[in-house]
């Protein structure tokens, strides 16, 4: 269907296994923002107009392009980006992880040669590719090799700052509204793809320092405040993110220590496939041994069958065995999720909601049947 709409279009598509949601959120709101009216169709929710998905009147047509399936080989667009690709969706692709860089290589040879191909440098796999695709190619990255370099980096509870540098002579300095060198990137590759149409540089800052986000990424719900033995607990962040994957919550863990290293981060992990647990096993346990308190929810199984050693249980027994991280409960009863942070929260932690199931739902419902306030 995807295919179909943008054939008459100007195709733009945004894949890669991290970051694809924001990125493509971040190129719809500088477009619309520079009166470009384009279509958008995104995996996750745009707040910017409460909506997966907006119609607009040119011939921009922006869409997120799913690589878990391989169905980003249906499209045919003019520019294409790849964020970087990494070992996931290994059911799919029978555990072979050729066979996902192929389908990714596949892709890109697909846009025109008149089409451009716009590649984060700093995932050694698209530094390869971007000497062998036959269409113009823009990069960027940390490397400063870059095209679009990501320079003077620095971050401050939820805003970062950086300079982009574009072909050693435009200097654009950046306030986004988002921490985290990973957004930092999605900003450079947005703003690649900006310049490349003629956007206003005024535009494009203006959209990233106001950057509403994508629901449930890295999503500030509010602060939770509650009594407990005639003492007030206050000032308790609680943030929602849908990442599943290591990377994804090794770059939260990151992002968070350098904003608020002094606060203690309290992450309620729902693991999301019982096959990504199993392919990804020993980088979920090195990097969920990384947080100061983890409640481990029972794998979101998204209709898959049980596999042996993959599960919620076999993570909390070799976090704890393997592991400096002692502090880790394992809870299989949703019920008992609250009653179990209570008893660890203080003044001013984070807790950080992570899976990409129902995780926020449960959650909620939990809130909704306690003591405890939110202030939004």
């Amino acid at each position: 269907m995807l295919a179909l709409l943008m054939q008459f279009k100007f195709g733009i598509a945004i894949s890669g296994t991290h970051g694809k949601t924001t990125t493509t959120s971040m190129i719809f709101d500088i477009f619309k923002n520079s009166k470009l009216s384009p279509t958008c169709i995104n995996g996750g929710l745009i707040k910017s107009v409460k909506s997966y998905s907006h119609l607009g009147i040119s011939q921009y047509f922006i869409v997120e392009a799913d690589e878990s399936d391989a169905s980003l080989l249906f499209l045919k667009p003019s520019i294409a980006i790849v964020t970087n690709i990494e070992s996931d969706h290994m059911d799919y692709y029978n555990g072979d992880f050729e066979k996902l860089k192929n389908t990714f290589f596949v892709f890109l040879k697909q846009i025109p040669y008149s089409g451009t191909a716009i590649l984060c440098i700093d995932n050694r796999i698209l530094f390869d590719f971007s000497y062998i695709l036959t269409c113009n190619v823009i990069t960027y990255g940390f490397h400063k090799n870059a095209d679009v370099w990501i320079t003077k980096y620095t971050q401050n509870g939820f805003f970062s700052y950086f300079t982009l540098v574009i072909q050693n002579k435009l200097h654009l300095k950046i306030t986004l509204n988002m921490p985290g060198k990973h957004n930092a990137l999605n900003a450079a590759a947005a703003v690649a793809l900006a310049i490349s149409q003629g956007v206003k540089n005024d535009k494009i800052i203006k959209t990233l320092k106001y950057f509403q986000g994508t629901e449930r990424r890295f999503d500030l719900i509010g602060k939770l405040w509650f009594q407990k033995n005639h003492v007030y607990k206050k000032n308790i962040m609680l943030i929602d993110d849908y990442g599943h994957h290591p990377t994804a919550l090794s770059e939260n863990i990151k992002t968070i220590r350098i904003s608020w290293p002094k606060k203690k981060l309290i992450m309620i992990f729902q693991p999301h496939r019982y096959t990504r647990t199993h392919y990804l096993y020993n980088d979920f346990i090195n990097v969920l041994s990384q947080v100061d308190i983890l409640l481990i929810l029972n794998v979101y199984s998204a209709n898959e069958k049980h596999i042996s050693g993959a599960n919620s249980f076999s993570l909390y027994h070799d976090i704890k065995t393997f592991t400096n991280l002692h502090n880790i409960t394992l809870i299989s009863n949703h019920n008992l999720i609250l009653d179990t942070l209570i008893k660890v929260l203080q003044n001013n932690d984070i807790v950080l909601l992570q899976g990409a199931g129902n995780i926020k739902n449960i959650v909620y419902k939990m809130l909704s049947k306690k003591n405890i306030k939110l202030n939004k």
